[in-house]
């Protein structure tokens, strides 16, 4: 349940094999910052703040990361 450097690595794979939902990469994204690689939880993140109405759990996701960001 903790292994985070397991998930990444399954999103990943996963990523490469087909287009993974929203909550999927909100959940790649968290395991990221989980392992305090805020850069590329950004990187997985930053696409799912496009469009009119964003999710208000993306937001406080988005916001966590992007405040270790500029830490």
């Amino acid at each position: 349940m903790l292994d985070y450097a397991a998930a990444e690595k399954t999103y990943e794979e996963l990523g490469y094999r087909t287009t993974l939902s929203l909550d999927d990469r909100l959940n790649w994204g968290k395991c990221l910052m989980n392992q305090r690689k805020y850069s590329e939880a950004a990187d997985i993140l930053e696409p799912l703040m496009v469009g009119e109405q964003v999710a208000e759990y993306v937001q406080k996701v988005w916001n966590q990361c992007s405040e270790q960001l500029y830490v």
